[in-house]
């Protein structure tokens, strides 16, 4: 992932705290949380699944949810300077070590993570911030590796086109990509617009390969 946060400079030089409000805007340590929301997209079943975590960033969500449940092994995917800063979270958060949590592996290797299979793959936050050529690619790896995509995002991607945002609903759509469901804020049914909704829209979609 080659493109996440390219705006903001070398991720190293960046205290936790800098570095979380990039990742959620005006968040620190003590007031961001994990989105416990994704468990409810998770079948209930006896079954246990395996979890891609897209962008895991430095494990907001992955450390969250293992608190959560015992039924689930997470395949967590970012760049390796992200990754770094992993150790750091998870001992600020939750004063533990990673060790102290068996069911992820943390990765900065597409090729490994494209040699699994998933249940569920989740994505926050993340797809927004990578272009379209990069973003493309990655759309056709998503239809090859997992039953169920989860994207949470606005609509404007970091990547332009004639000083214009363009359209991450849009991208991921030109690549056959269309949500079974579709949640404005996370509670209400709706449907994005490829063409212009607020910036601040976040909505949250389900695909299902």
């Amino acid at each position: 992932m080659t493109h996440n946060f390219n705006e903001y400079g070398q991720i190293e030089n960046h205290d936790l705290n800098q570095l979380i409000d990039l990742i959620v805007y005006n968040h620190n340590i003590d007031n961001i949380f994990a989105d416990e929301w994704l468990l409810n997209f998770f079948n209930k079943s006896d079954k246990r699944l395996k979890i891609l975590d897209f962008g895991c960033g430095v494990g907001r969500n992955v450390f969250g949810l293992l608190e959560k449940s015992s039924n689930i092994d997470i395949v967590a995917y970012d760049s390796e300077k992200m990754l770094e800063r992993t150790s750091e979270y998870c001992h600020s958060k939750y004063n533990k070590n990673i060790s102290d949590y068996p069911n992820v592996t943390f990765t900065s290797d597409w090729k490994y993570v494209k040699s699994q299979k998933f249940d569920y793959t989740y994505a926050t936050l993340v797809l927004q911030h990578i272009f379209e050529e990069e973003l493309n690619q990655y759309c056709q790896d998503f239809k090859n590796i997992t039953k169920k995509l989860i994207v949470h995002g606005r609509r404007h991607n970091d990547d332009k086109l004639n000083g214009l945002y363009k359209n991450t609903w849009k991208i991921l759509e030109n690549n056959g990509l269309f949500p079974i469901s579709c949640t404005l804020q996370g509670n209400i049914e709706w449907k994005y617009s490829v063409y212009g909704d607020d910036l601040n829209e976040h909505f949250t979609c389900l695909y299902k390969f």
